[in-house]
């Protein structure tokens, strides 16, 4: 017998075993298809839940900057640099996390309050604190926001007549004895 005589049985056997092998392969080549797709539906929906978990945290900010800013001045009832006034936040636990610069934030926050009279403005400490004519108006007009801005804006006009009528000399030592009084 022949060693030849079997080969084109061994012939057929390895073109079946090679085609299993194949079958094998492309059968694996789509699982790992499959498998490549389900791990990038994973990625995608791991960042989804972390943008919503972000949106969501900012959203969970239920009090404002504006809003925690007043509310330390006026528990402080005492002038605050920006410093201060940003770690009282963070001692609070105030929520900076939409915020890229929490300091900056803090004080262009704080110079708008003072640009609108909410707060004064200390040069010499460089300091802000909740002007006694605030509460006094929110006592007197209540809660009614018509009634406080015609008081700020009657408050203000009186302001520039008495500004106007002086001179600077005059000014300066007027805010250094309202600033003195109000210590």
């Amino acid at each position: 017998m022949s060693p030849y005589r079997n080969l084109p049985e061994m012939l057929a056997a390895a073109e079946e075993n090679l085609a299993a092998k194949l079958k094998q392969r492309d059968e694996l080549n789509v699982a790992i298809i499959q498998a490549q797709d389900q791990v990038q539906g994973l990625r995608i929906l791991i960042m989804r839940n972390a943008l919503a978990a972000q949106a969501e945290n900012q959203q969970q900010t239920l009090v404002g900057l504006t809003e925690a800013i007043r509310s330390i001045l006026r528990l402080r009832n005492v002038p605050m640099t920006a410093g201060d006034v940003k770690n009282a936040l963070d001692l609070l636990g105030f929520n900076f996390g939409g915020i890229s610069n929490p300091s900056a934030a803090v004080h262009n926050t704080l110079k708008r309050m003072a640009e609108t009279l909410e707060l004064t403005f200390i040069p010499e400490s460089k300091a802000y604190r909740i002007p006694p004519w605030i509460e006094a108006a929110k006592a007197a007009v209540g809660r009614n926001p018509t009634a406080m801005e015609r008081f700020k804006q009657a408050h203000q006009a009186k302001l520039a007549r008495e500004t106007a009528s002086k001179t600077p000399g005059q000014q300066i030592a007027d805010l250094k004895a309202i600033q003195e009084k109000h210590k």
